[in-house]
């Protein structure tokens, strides 16, 4: 891993999601994968905390680039569940991801 190539260390940590490391850590269950329902619920709860309630289609690219990021790194969602859930395009992902 230390192998003095920066950007395999940087793809390494950027894939790391701190919640579920810390819940290990603790001895609770950390899951797989999330379900669209779950995951959506996520979508939810941040658009509600993050944006006042505005729904993922009425926001700026901005902003939902930042939602992808949080929703990504929280659920660790692949490219076609954030497809199926959230009003995405190839470029804001690409950006994104």
């Amino acid at each position: 891993m230390f192998d003095g190539n920066s950007m395999t260390y940087f793809n390494l940590v950027k894939t790391w999601n701190l919640e579920d490391a810390v819940h290990a850590a603790h001895g609770e269950e950390v899951v797989d994968s999330y379900s669209d329902n779950e995951v959506a619920q996520g979508v939810r709860e941040l658009v509600r905390d993050l944006f006042r309630g505005i729904q993922p289609e009425q926001l700026d690219r901005k902003s939902l680039a930042i939602l992808v990021r949080r929703i990504h790194s929280r659920f660790g969602c692949s490219r076609k569940q954030l497809y199926r859930l959230l009003p995405v395009d190839d470029l804001l992902l690409d950006r994104v991801l």
